[in-house]
């Protein structure tokens, strides 16, 4: 039999490697990293999005796999996708980012300097990197005492919140803070607040 059916298109979606330009809505990730990649180097908050407030961006070819039931998510980020509609009744995609269980620090990056032309090799893989660039929406992460918060989008808070309960369920066997109490939904605009372990912006 022919290997060609089985390369490229050939390979069913499940078997496919994921990234996130290509991970299923509905379905939870954690970036595949070895041991010689920190999560900063994957993921940084960028002081320049979001009118300076800062958002976590994330390059769209990173290697994805799965959550198991049985995964330790310490250290980690917890990705979803989702469509949702926004406040103008229009269907977006957004990317969700659960960060209850990261240790890691995020990198501050704030250079919006423009890209050097001198040296072409360096400016196209700046500007290759640079369209790659997936923003995420809205960002999860633990206040004190079992509270979480939720900084970003609000027309995301309540598919924010179901994400943190799935992860909950989904590593139901871990110790996992409780999502009884609730914080952080925005009154309504568009301004984002991130907080991360090392530092808060408002």
């Amino acid at each position: 039999m022919s290997r060609i059916g089985y390369e490229g298109e050939g390979v069913p979606d499940h078997l496919q490697n994921k990234t996130i330009e290509t991970m299923f809505p509905d379905t939870l990730y954690v970036p595949a990293v070895d041991s010689f990649t920190d999560m900063n180097e994957i993921f940084y908050i960028d002081k320049n999005q979001a009118s300076g407030l800062g958002r976590l961006v994330v390059d769209g070819r990173q290697d994805l796999r799965l959550v198991e039931s049985d995964d330790s998510l310490d250290e980690m980020v917890v990705l979803m996708k989702v469509w949702v509609q926004d406040s103008k009744g229009e269907l977006r995609e957004y990317i969700i980012a659960d960060c209850r269980y990261c240790d890691d620090q995020f990198d501050l990056i704030g250079d919006d300097s423009e890209v050097d032309f001198t040296d072409q090799e360096t400016a196209w893989g700046e500007i290759d990197y640079m369209q790659h660039r997936v923003t995420v929406s809205v960002v999860i992460d633990n206040i004190d005492k079992g509270k979480i918060g939720v900084w970003g989008d609000p027309d995301l808070y309540d598919t924010a919140i179901h994400m943190a309960r799935v992860v909950d369920e989904a590593v139901s066997g871990h110790d996992r803070a409780a999502i009884s109490e609730v914080s952080g939904k925005e009154d309504g605009t568009s301004q984002l607040k991130l907080r991360t372990r090392d530092s808060q912006q408002d």
